[in-house]
C-alpha cells in the first residue's frame, strides 16, 4: 500500500493587508512587499516538499492567494507569477474536463471581494494528472444560519475535492 506523505505548511501568501512589511518582501513596502514575500514563501514551499517528500507522491493544497484568470467564467487572476512558480513545480489536481470557478467569490454574503478569483488549489508532487477521477468545489451552499431568516456558506472561501488514485 502506497501513502502520500503529509506536508503542512503556512499557505504562501498569510498577510493580506497592506502597507506589507514583512521579512522576506525584499525591503519594498505595501503591495510589492506582499508579492515578492508569496513568491518567496512558494520557492520555500517548492523546497520543502521536495526535501520531506523526495521522489515519493506527495499532495500540496491550500489557499495560495494566487491563480489565473478565466474571463468566460468571470474569474480575475491574481498573483500569477507565484501561481507560476507552484504550477511548474507541481501537476495541478483537476480532470481535463473541470471548468474552472472561483473560490474567493463576489456572490458569496460572507466577502466583500470586488472580483472573483479561484486562488484555492490542490497540486501533486511525483503523481500524473491521470491520477486524478473527479474534481468539484465544494462548500459552496449556504448553511450556516445568521440571524433569523438569512443563511451563509461555511467560509469566505469556498473549499475544492479532488479524487486521486495513487498507484
Amino acid at each position: 500500500c502506497n501513502h502520500l506523505t503529509p506536508i503542512f505548511s503556512v499557505p504562501p501568501n498569510s498577510v493580506n493587508t497592506f502597507p506589507y512589511t514583512g521579512q522576506y518582501g525584499e525591503g519594498q513596502k505595501g503591495p510589492a512587499g506582499w508579492l515578492a514575500e508569496q513568491k518567496l514563501q512558494a520557492e520555500k514551499l517548492v523546497a520543502y516538499v521536495a526535501s520531506k517528500s523526495g521522489n515519493r507522491p506527495a499532495v500540496i493544497l491550500g489557499d495560495f492567494n494566487a491563480g489565473l484568470g478565466y474571463p468566460d467564467q468571470d474569474i480575475v487572476a491574481e498573483g500569477e507569477e507565484t501561481f507560476s512558480i507552484l504550477d511548474s513545480a507541481y501537476t495541478p489536481a483537476y480532470t481535463a474536463d473541470y471548468t474552472p470557478l472561483c473560490t474567493f467569490c463576489t456572490t458569496n454574503p460572507v466577502t466583500d471581494t470586488e472580483s472573483s478569483v479561484w486562488i484555492d488549489h490542490i497540486f501533486l508532487h511525483n503523481l500524473p494528472a491521470s491520477a486524478v477521477t473527479s474534481t468539484a468545489r465544494i462548500f459552496d451552499q449556504d448553511v450556516v444560519p445568521v440571524g433569523d431568516d438569512m443563511l451563509v456558506p461555511l467560509s469566505d472561501h469556498f473549499g475544492m475535492r479532488t479524487v486521486i488514485l495513487v498507484p
